[in-house]
């Protein structure tokens, strides 16, 4: 029985492979799944290979090779479970470039997500200061208009 349940799941997934290998076209602007970065990307397709995609993303123009698999060829929305703001923060709902913030010494430390880690978020200040903080210490900056006094730099991701 699980023999046969194998074989027919392995089906199922070639055809989605399938499917997805051909309605991708050299030029086309996709949207895939970046675990590196936990963010859903979007990137235009530069060349075809067997198994992988070779794509440039739009927002920093960084290339990068890609399994089809993370193709997001549904509009489906990635991110819905992953990443809520209602939820403490994990590795699942934190990513590259998010604004985060913690208390040290009666000081707000504000920056931006550099680097996930399994425990802690590594992250930069706008006086380029980095620091290693557990999860359980973070919190989303929501509304960072007109912050007073939060140190935040803006970083090229991927670059």
């Amino acid at each position: 029985m699980f023999y046969a349940q194998k074989n027919v799941n392995k089906l199922v997934h070639q055809k989605r492979l399938d499917k997805i290998k051909h309605s991708i076209s050299i030029g086309q602007t996709i949207q895939y799944f970046n675990s590196k970065f936990n963010n859903v990307i979007s990137a235009v397709v530069i060349e075809k290979y067997k198994d992988t995609l070779l794509v440039e993303h739009v927002d920093h123009n960084g290339r990068w090779e890609i399994r089809y698999y993370a193709i997001n060829i549904n509009d489906n929305n990635l991110l819905h479970c992953e990443r809520s703001n209602h939820d403490k923060l994990n590795k699942g709902n934190v990513a590259i470039g998010d604004l985060l913030g913690f208390k040290h010494h009666d000081k707000q430390i504000v920056g931006h997500v550099v680097i996930i880690n399994p425990k802690t978020v590594k992250f930069i200040t706008n006086e380029k200061h980095t620091w290693n903080v557990y999860y359980g210490h973070l919190y989303h900056i929501t509304d960072a208009v007109n912050p007073p006094h939060i140190d935040v730099i803006d970083i090229g991701v991927g670059e």
